[in-house]
């Protein structure tokens, strides 16, 4: 029964006529390109409006308030508008060293926090590099706490699951869930 199915299903298929797959195909390309051009319109615009209200919220409004005396005011909507100074701070490169020597000279020198970083050259499969394990051991010893944090780039994490599944012996085994594989078929079209 299943095999009649099948079999009706694809002589189904090759009765349609090619036309009429180009058609579909084109119609939804057609689509694609529309929704992509919207998208591109209303992130142009959301970055706009951002913009705007950066403006309105940062400069316009505060100089009015500024101007009648005010820092505070309720709209007849029930709203209160208040005006309050946000503060941010970004150290240069270049400054750098400068600042956190003021930091340390003014005794505010606990609020940078330190961090110790030793490249070490990768290991092949199943070896282990002895100058990490021997710097492990020595700041164990001696009772220095460290964050050890290995990071997979993004990149090499697509490309290993990729061969992981293309691989037909190694999908079977490879663990999709525990690494987030996702598959999906994307279609794109470059303009010529």
């Amino acid at each position: 029964m299943l095999n009649e199915i099948m079999n009706d299903a694809q002589e189904m298929q090759n009765n349609i006529p090619q036309d009429t797959i180009l058609l579909s195909v084109s119609n939804l390309c057609a689509e694609m390109q529309t929704i992509e051009a919207d998208i591109a319109r209303y992130e142009k615009l959301v970055s706009t409006k951002k913009e705007e209200l950066l403006r309105v919220s940062t400069q316009q409004l505060p100089e009015l308030l500024r101007q009648f005396g005010m820092s505070e005011i309720k709209l007849t909507d029930g709203s209160k508008v208040t005006m309050s100074k946000k503060y941010y701070a970004a150290i240069k490169e270049d400054n750098k060293e400068a600042a956190y020597d003021w930091l340390r000279e003014n005794d505010c020198g606990h609020i940078i926090k330190e961090k110790l970083e030793i490249p070490f050259e990768k290991c092949k499969k199943g070896e282990t590099n002895t100058e990490y394990e021997n710097l492990k051991e020595v700041l164990d010893e001696a009772g220095v706490s460290y964050i050890e944090k290995g990071d997979i780039p993004w990149q090499t994490l697509r490309a290993f699951a990729k061969e992981q599944m293309e691989d037909s012996e190694k999908s079977e085994e490879f663990p999709k869930e525990l690494f987030g594989v996702f598959i999906q078929d994307v279609v794109q079209i470059k303009k010529g």
